[in-house]
């Protein structure tokens, strides 16, 4: 698909994924949004994402996590965000859509920034997921 939103090089279907999470295109994180999760939108079950989104509270506690992601993305410089690997995108979207707990979803979405951060990608393994899955809401509060 042709770069016309602004926001990479993505499949219609990743497209309208981000269409369900930013209804207002002109956003101005989202085109690093779509830079960083390109490979994981067009990897990702596009077709199951909205039917996962109908549910009114896993559609708001997304989209609320999403913006902080964008928020998070919208601070570092543009040629320093990077493509998420799979690895690490696709499991922390899947959390993201059943996460209620805010302390648990800031840590997904610190793990999610810092693998979309050129320099701090390193830093992120996709071991990590598992780690923040296995934490207490109490847990996640006292490391945050």
């Amino acid at each position: 698909m042709s770069d016309k939103l602004g926001i990479g090089k993505l499949s219609e279907s990743s497209v309208e994924v981000i269409k369900l999470v930013y209804p207002d295109l002109a956003q101005p994180g989202l085109r690093k949004v779509g830079q960083a999760l390109e490979t994981v939108l067009e990897l990702s079950n596009t077709i199951l994402l909205p039917a996962k989104l109908a549910s009114t509270s896993a559609n708001f506690y997304f989209k609320k996590w999403m913006k902080k992601y964008g928020e998070n993305l919208d601070v570092i410089p543009d040629d320093e965000i990077g493509t998420v690997i799979p690895e690490i995108g696709l499991p922390v979207i899947e959390e993201l859509l059943k996460i209620t707990n805010e302390e648990v979803a800031e840590m997904f979405i610190n793990l999610l920034t810092n693998a979309s951060h050129i320099d701090k990608s390193r830093n992120s393994h996709p071991s990590f997921i598992q780690v923040i899955r296995n934490l207490s809401k109490d847990e996640a509060k006292i490391l945050n």
